[in-house]
């Protein structure tokens, strides 16, 4: 537990609470070799340092030596993914599968290992069981949506990316999604007022702002507008 706040508490691989994480997971392993936690701690001062390789193993032989925590499993298959080795997380998420649906995280990761492995079915389907898990996540929502689009679900997705927005009036992701989605369509009409509902968002700065609404214009074919809000933008950015 110390060196899981030691690490908790450090900011650079450098900081001296770091180090000392590091000593002791060194002396942890040489004391207790078959315990999972040792190797879960290497897992993760090996992710800190980016270390991602390594870092896989460690998890890998956490879960050897018994260690079943969805945590554990999660780090792990984060960083098989990141590692491109899809076919490896798809086997961890598979020893998973019944769990899946009610992690976020996991859900995502899962969707994404899907998309990779060129598997769009199987992505439309994971994102629908975390909605049916799930009903009240905006981001299982928004997925799905993603998701029924690139299946060419497209009356299917609407619905989806709205009970998004519903659920998340003030998350920017959401508002992003729908507006993407209804560019993509061809729907510039609902895609604008999308677009201006997102740029209304209270948590955007200024400056974010006017760079959405670069970006909004510029995938509605208003180059105008783009190039104002993108001037905007460059105007408003802190120096």
């Amino acid at each position: 537990y110390k060196v899981r706040r030691l690490l908790a508490q450090s900011k650079t691989t450098q900081d001296p609470s770091f180090l000392e994480a590091v000593q002791l997971q060194s002396q942890l392993q040489s004391e207790r070799p078959s315990w999972p936690d040792t190797y879960l701690l290497a897992g993760l001062i090996l992710e800190a340092k980016n270390n991602l390789a390594e870092g896989a193993a460690a998890y890998e032989q956490a879960l050897r030596l018994g260690d079943e925590r969805m945590f554990v499993f999660q780090r792990l298959i984060d960083l098989l993914y990141k590692l491109k080795r899809f076919a490896e997380a798809e086997q961890y998420l598979l020893r998973l599968d019944e769990f899946v649906p009610q992690s976020q995280p996991l859900s995502i990761l899962a969707v994404s290992v899907a998309v990779e492995r060129d598997q769009p079915e199987r992505a439309e389907q994971v994102a629908r069981r975390a909605v049916e898990q799930r009903p009240r996540d905006p981001l299982a929502w928004m997925w799905h949506g993603q998701m029924l689009a690139m299946n060419r679900q497209l009356e299917a997705a609407e619905p989806a990316f709205r009970k998004a927005t519903e659920l998340a009036p003030d998350d920017v992701r959401v508002w992003n999604a729908l507006f993407s989605f209804y560019g993509r369509s061809g729907k510039l009409e609902e895609a604008l007022k999308a677009l201006q509902k997102l740029a209304g968002n209270a948590k955007l700065s200024p400056d974010q702002r006017a760079f959405v609404l670069g970006q909004g214009y510029e995938l509605l074919g208003d180059a105008q507008q783009a190039e104002t809000n993108y001037r905007e933008a460059v105007r408003l950015a802190p120096r």
